[in-house]
């Protein structure tokens, strides 16, 4: 199930939504609907949650950050320091 609301609401996104959001809301987020196509737009990932539950409670929402690759990215750098 969750695989495939990714996929629909990437293409949802990619075919519908860009063209019409970006640059103007690049930084928000976007949470998507895919079956109804219904979108819900905030400044946070959980702005954009809240209000897309608050239509479709049951339903799993597709999440992604207008303007960048992924929603949200994990990881960094870090190095090892030798304990004396």
């Amino acid at each position: 199930m969750r695989g495939k609301v990714t996929e629909l609401g990437k293409k949802f996104y990619e075919e519908h939504l860009k063209p019409v959001l970006e640059p103007q809301e690049n930084g928000k987020f976007v949470a998507i609907e895919p079956e109804s196509q219904e979108y819900f737009i905030g400044t946070t990932a959980v702005e954009a949650l809240k209000k897309g539950n608050t239509s479709f409670p049951e339903k799993i929402l597709f999440l992604a950050r207008i303007g960048f690759p992924t929603a949200h990215k994990i990881g960094g750098y870090g190095y090892n320091k030798r304990i004396r």
